[in-house]
């Protein structure tokens, strides 16, 4: 240690200004759950001194809107017995625990105005001069929480999307398959080979269209975590040669000429 921060540090100067310079707020609290020490930061979110807040509550210091609204004290609600940072702070001197670690998501009155606010907190218990203390650490993530939810909420808005498309996509295919394969059983209405070969490659159409639906609704599944796997066996030479059949009217328009070996297995 240089002897410049030594003397900052013996004279609190170096631990003032580092208290008062961290991002997130901090502030000190008693058994009592009363404020004893806020930085500057406190000051930031919350809008009060620390005057405005020595020896309150930490609720009423914070602005929690449940003793705000009943016009009481923190600890005299209804919803503080589910609090967790009230918890947190209790469990901390009954067990002195070091570190605690949750997240808030509360309104809080803050400058004359409600907030929904989510709080990263961070409660670490210690003793200093024989009296027991905990410091308490808040980060604001509520523009991150916020924009998280709103992602979901549009997330879950495409899947609902993407499930009508898809269920309303599937019916009109089915039927187009339904008839090419009544038609290719029909074979008094079938006048020649290509007409055949016809029926046969909108039958393969449908059915390819058939599966992307189905690959959109899966989709939807994986999202939502509701997916259930099936596995098959599948024969790659059959497929190839579908999505082949699938391709030879439009390679053909571009005079491509699609053909396909088979390499036959050696014994």
């Amino acid at each position: 240690m240089t002897k410049m921060i030594k003397e900052a540090t013996e004279n609190n100067q170096f631990l003032l200004s580092l208290f008062n310079n961290m991002e997130v707020a901090v502030f000190l609290v008693d058994k009592t759950a009363r404020i004893k020490n806020v930085n500057k930061s406190f000051t930031r979110l919350f809008y009060k001194s620390e005057e405005d807040v020595y020896d309150v509550l930490c609720g009423n210091a914070m602005g929690c809107i449940f003793p705000v609204r009943t016009k009481t004290d923190c600890g005299k609600t209804y919803h503080c017995k589910t609090c967790k940072l009230r918890s947190s702070i209790i469990s901390c001197f009954e067990k002195k625990e070091d570190i605690k670690k949750f997240v808030i998501e509360r309104e809080f009155f803050i400058n004359d105005k409600i907030y929904l606010k989510y709080f990263h907190v961070t409660a670490n218990y210690f003793e200093f001069k024989e009296k027991g203390y905990i410091l308490i650490m808040i980060q604001d993530v509520s523009e991150l929480e916020s924009a998280k939810k709103e992602l979901k909420k549009l997330n879950d808005l495409k899947n609902k999307f993407l499930g009508i498309a898809a269920h309303d996509l599937k019916n009109p295919i089915s039927v187009i398959s339904i008839a090419s394969s009544y038609l290719l059983e029909d074979n008094e209405s079938i006048n020649s080979e290509k007409d055949k070969d016809m029926l046969e490659m909108i039958q393969r159409s449908s059915n390819y269209m058939l599966r992307l639906v189905n690959g959109l609704l899966d989709l939807s599944k994986i999202e939502a975590g509701k997916l259930i796997l099936h596995k098959n066996k599948e024969d790659y030479i059959e497929l190839v040669k579908e999505i082949i059949g699938l391709n030879k009217i439009t390679a053909s328009q571009r005079s491509i000429n699609l053909k396909l070996e088979i390499q036959k297995k050696s014994t």
